[in-house]
């Protein structure tokens, strides 16, 4: 499950995990609900700073948003989760359930394992804005105990896991 919160960097990490590792394993878009006021400049529906730049790394392999999430709930003996919010009703259901979250949501607390991930205010990166435009941010604080970025979670459970085994190879 990846949230159209997170920076372009961890939802390419993400992708690439679940290309290498995880090859036959379903990804889910989640992210904020949306408000109702919208403007002409620049108040968006979308409450979601990275929706964008989300979906064209994932590609057509994401889902949609929230509406399966709980019907997909019954499909998954796991479920991985970058970025908040956690879906509660996806990882309570799981057999095993992991976040790697900015903040401690319901879901979170419905997981087996959380780890601590640094906002954007705490790292630098990309996201992609509702008219297409790449815009850098560059975090403005430290890292608060032992959070990191989502990019060097998953880069770094990547490099960990062995590699998937080929049926039929």
């Amino acid at each position: 499950v990846v949230s159209a919160t997170v920076d372009c960097e961890t939802a390419y990490a993400v992708r690439r995990l679940q290309r290498e590792v995880f090859p036959e394993a379903k990804l889910l878009l989640t992210g904020r609900s949306d408000g109702d006021d919208e403007d002409d400049i620049l108040i968006r529906n979308d409450k979601n700073p990275n929706r964008r730049g989300v979906i064209e790394i994932l590609g057509d392999r994401a889902r949609p948003h929230v509406v399966e999430l709980a019907t997909a709930a019954a499909e998954f003996d796991a479920v991985l989760a970058f970025g908040n919010p956690v879906p509660e009703a996806l990882v309570g259901a799981a057999k095993f359930s992991l976040a790697v979250a900015t903040h401690v949501d319901p879901g979170v607390r419905a997981v087996d394992i959380a780890l601590p991930m640094t906002s954007h205010a705490e790292h630098a990166g990309t996201f992609v804005n509702f008219d297409g435009m790449v815009q850098r941010f560059d975090g403005g604080i430290g890292a608060i105990g032992e959070a990191r970025p989502g990019f060097a979670i998953a880069s770094r459970i990547l490099t960990r896991m062995p590699p998937p085994v080929r049926r039929g190879t």
